[in-house]
């Protein structure tokens, strides 16, 4: 993943929101949330990234997950196991994707 240009797409993304400081630091908030299914899918840069995750993200959060953790992107702060009646199990919670100065609360 070009964690650059991650970067950039996040930057682009908030650029636009208003901003307010909160304890000292600048705060921006979206009035959606952005999936990150699309700025992902933007920063795989190679094409055994693009074969391994493109398209996925939006249903496969663990590979969100996978991804991130793999270039020290993503530091979970809290989170919730639900166990589910078939073979497939929930889980969701709140993430800090830090990119450099920046960083971005996730859930």
């Amino acid at each position: 993943m070009n964690v650059t240009r991650f970067q950039q797409l996040l930057t682009k993304a908030f650029a636009a929101a208003p901003r307010r400081r909160l304890h000292g630091a600048n705060v921006r908030t979206l009035a959606t949330p952005l999936p990150l299914a699309g700025p992902l899918d933007q920063a795989l840069d190679s094409d055994e990234e693009r074969e391994l995750y493109a398209g996925t993200f939006e249903a496969w959060p663990g590979n969100v997950h996978e991804l991130l953790d793999t270039h020290g992107l993503r530091a979970a702060l809290v989170g919730f196991s639900f166990d589910g009646f078939g073979p497939v199990s929930w889980a969701s919670g709140l993430d800090a994707i830090g990119t450099g100065r920046r960083t971005y609360l996730c859930f």
